[in-house]
């Protein structure tokens, strides 16, 4: 006894311009992820497992990242 397919349903076909609508999203969504992916963050993990996300501009965030700053003058320092 042969299993019979389970017939989808058919997708309708786009038009043009939704078409380049959906690629005009996309791209948007590519750049908005890449834009967020690229700014500072500040993010402190404790040995625990948790972990805790500071604004970069606040006086807390721009003291962490003075102090990362030097630190990684330092290491090059070092290394060279």
């Amino acid at each position: 006894m042969a299993l019979e397919k389970e017939k989808q349903p058919v997708k309708p076909k786009r038009d043009p311009i939704n078409r380049l609508l959906g690629y005009g999203e996309e791209v948007a969504s590519y750049f908005r992820r890449r834009r967020i992916k690229r700014s500072p963050r500040v993010l402190i993990r404790w040995s625990d497992g948790t972990a805790k996300s500071v604004d970069p501009e606040s006086s807390e965030g721009r003291s962490i990242m003075d102090l990362a700053d030097q630190l990684i003058g330092i290491a090059e320092d070092a290394s060279e």
